[in-house]
């Protein structure tokens, strides 16, 4: 997995977390913080506890729909992924897309984020036509909203190419 993208969620989900004040931001980011350094040294499960216990946080403070809450989803779906976990990533994805499509709006790059995890999350799983599905969505937004030149639509075609 991507470690770069999983920092790269981590920030943003603290950076999105900022502002809403207490003990319990400082909770949420050191929860954070601790997942983020399991998952980057490939301990998954310690890494998962910590970021489900940050997304009860944000599900008490913000709600269930709050963009803030999709990207913690992604967090624990990019810590299952690595272990090997697909179909609970898949899940915790989907989880993500569902909310950023809701609040975001179908033209967002995070979108085009949870589609390309999915479609990579398919690919591992073994099922290339899902992943192809997947991949061809995260193109298609990342254009829209990165352009063509973007590396992370780049990435996202080098996996369409590999596929055909």
């Amino acid at each position: 997995m991507n470690t770069t993208r999983s920092v790269l969620f981590a920030l943003l989900s603290l950076g999105f977390l900022a502002g809403c004040g207490g003990d319990e931001t400082d909770d949420f980011n050191r929860l954070q913080e601790e997942g983020q350094a399991y998952h980057a040294k490939g301990e998954s499960d310690k890494a998962i506890g910590y970021y489900e216990k940050a997304l009860a946080i944000l599900l008490k403070k913000l709600g269930a729909e709050h963009p803030r809450v999709a990207t913690s989803y992604n967090n624990i779906g990019l810590a299952y992924h690595a272990k090997g976990g697909y179909d609970k990533a898949i899940g915790h994805y989907n989880k993500a897309l569902a909310i950023q499509l809701k609040k975001l709006g179908a033209e967002h790059p995070l979108v085009g984020t949870s589609y390309y995890d999915l479609g990579v999350a398919y690919y591992n799983k073994g099922d290339k036509t899902k992943a192809m599905t997947y991949l061809l969505k995260a193109k298609a937004t990342y254009l829209k909203t990165l352009g063509a030149q973007h590396p992370s639509t780049k990435g996202v075609q080098s996996w369409i190419e590999a596929l055909k």
